[in-house]
């Protein structure tokens, strides 16, 4: 997640229960990466990025910016993005492996030692999804149970 000026990157309120915020790039410009208030039951694991921590400090390194830790990123949203980390990112590897999935976002395999973050180095690049003005299709609309 990048959030730019003073946005939190992630932000829970009144959440009770067990939770588990773990392998996510959280840049914030200038709010919090991680802002936890009125919660219990959560926990912070293996998360990495820019910005404060409120709630749980344990949990997320402070490793730099979107632009020094991905391969095309910033906080102006200019798209393309290419959220991939870099060669040498330290979010490369540094994942927690028991609760990594299978796949990333673009349905890349992980290797072994997963990537924090949505998208793992490696694989295909013309095979990654890239976000871009009207990327989506039109919304559809359902009058009475039918298509139209």
């Amino acid at each position: 997640m990048i959030a730019p000026g003073s946005a939190d990157a992630l932000r829970l309120r009144q959440v009770n229960g067990s939770t588990l915020i773990v392998n996510n790039a959280l840049f914030s410009q200038l709010g919090r990466a991680i802002d936890i208030q009125s919660s219990t039951g959560v926990s912070v694991l293996n998360n990495a990025g820019e910005g404060s921590v409120i709630g749980s400090a344990a949990g997320f390194t402070v490793v730099g910016s979107p632009t020094t830790m991905l391969a095309a990123a910033s906080y102006a949203g200019t798209v393309p993005q290419d959220l991939v980390p870099i060669a040498g990112s330290p979010l490369i590897g540094a994942a927690n492996v028991g609760s990594a999935p299978a796949s990333d976002f673009d349905e890349v395999t992980r290797d072994a030692s997963p990537d924090i973050g949505a998208l793992e180095r490696g694989g295909n690049a013309a095979d990654r999804w890239t976000p871009a003005p009207g990327f989506k299709r039109a919304p559809r609309i359902f009058r009475n149970g039918f298509e139209e």
